[in-house]
């Protein structure tokens, strides 16, 4: 990804650009299926939910401070000039991270951090199982089948950071010469700001919930975003070409669709996949639901691409978002209530071990 960033500041076509992106994108896929296994390997059954709040939290961070720091660089830098930089920090954490990263604790960690290290350690256990045989499974279980399309409806939702620049600049500022770029990125502070307290503070509480416990805090959470994105949609509606464009109210609706959708991404699906697919089969899951959860966003990018001679018609895109919280609400509900009828045990047996 470092690399790929590097060159993506040195090139100039529309086709290196488009290349570069998408060894990025590939790259940033990666990393969460890679992370979950390791803290499967570090931490217990027990400890995962609130060391998992807390690792996705990490990335929330990075999404503020780059809103914050590098949104107002760009008015004195060159934009070529953030990627490098950007690029020259990942290759020096990859190389850190290669050098003394551990899939699994050392010998003198304390017991309760042991309890899932054994499967990494010696995984004779799971080395009988073929792929094929997990696919089967996972065709002919209804929570697979609802976790990718809750996945994929989701994933689209929280690609709105990447327009919402955009949306400012169209929808706030009816001059787009006295809004730069930069200062709409860091009004889009709110939302991962939102995310990172939600997924800290859910992950701290997850694992002290029961299943029905767990459920009624993910539809509660997903039905304050339902009505966030029906207010930001009405607000759209009811906005006179001479409105207040009512900033203030957007920059809260959009922190409170933070804190709303967030754990619902990360906590849920990851340990379904955890449970689900085991230490050899997580990754295999965990990326199953990410190709879903982005195919769907490009779909959710056509939209938004879709210009008039006005530019982008928000309503649309707006009406688009609240259809998929929709889809998405109703995805998870069914999930979790599977959940506490029948728990999520390993596909096949041995997997869990």
């Amino acid at each position: 990804m470092g690399v790929a960033s590097v060159c993506f500041a040195c090139l100039s076509s529309y086709a290196a650009f488009a290349c570069c992106w998408f060894v990025m994108r590939y790259a940033q896929t990666a990393c969460f299926p890679s992370m979950g296994r390791v803290a499967k390997g570090w931490w217990s059954e027990e400890e995962i939910p609130s060391a998992w709040g807390f690792l996705a939290t990490s990335c929330r961070v990075g999404a503020i401070v780059a809103f914050f720091v590098l949104g107002p660089l760009l008015a004195v830098v060159h934009w070529r000039g953030i990627y490098v930089f950007a690029g020259l920090l990942a290759i020096v954490v990859f190389a850190y991270n290669y050098r003394l990263l551990r899939d699994h604790p050392e010998a003198s960690t304390p017991s309760k951090m042991r309890k899932f290290s054994a499967a990494v350690i010696n995984p004779s256990s799971e080395t009988d199982y073929p792929l094929k045989a997990f696919a089967g499974e996972c065709v002919q279980s209804e929570k697979v089948w609802l976790m990718l399309g809750g996945m994929a409806c989701l994933t689209a939702i929280t690609e709105i950071p990447s327009i919402l620049p955009m949306y400012f600049r169209d929808m706030h500022f009816k001059d787009n010469s006295t809004m730069s770029h930069a200062a709409a990125s860091t009004m889009v502070v709110s939302y991962p700001i939102g995310s990172c307290l939600a997924t800290l503070c859910c992950g701290q509480i997850y694992d002290s919930l029961n299943r029905k416990q767990q459920m009624y805090l993910i539809s509660s959470l997903l039905a304050g975003a339902c009505c966030c994105f029906i207010a930001l949609w009405v607000m759209d509606l009811q906005r006179g070409p001479n409105d207040d464009p009512q900033l203030i109210k957007t920059i809260v609706i959009l922190f409170f669709i933070g804190v709303f959708t967030a754990p619902c991404y990360y906590l849920p699906p990851t340990f379904f996949a955890m449970k689900f697919g085991g230490m050899k089969f997580y990754a295999t899951l965990a990326c199953a639901l990410d190709a879903a959860g982005y195919m769907c966003s490009i779909l959710f990018f056509q939209v938004v691409g879709r210009r008039g001679k006005a530019g982008i018609n928000w309503n649309e895109v707006l009406f688009t978002l609240v259809v998929l919280m929709f889809a998405t609400t109703g995805f998870f509900v069914r999930f979790m209530w599977l959940e506490v009828e029948k728990p999520t045990k390993a596909a096949l047996e041995g997997l869990d071990t």
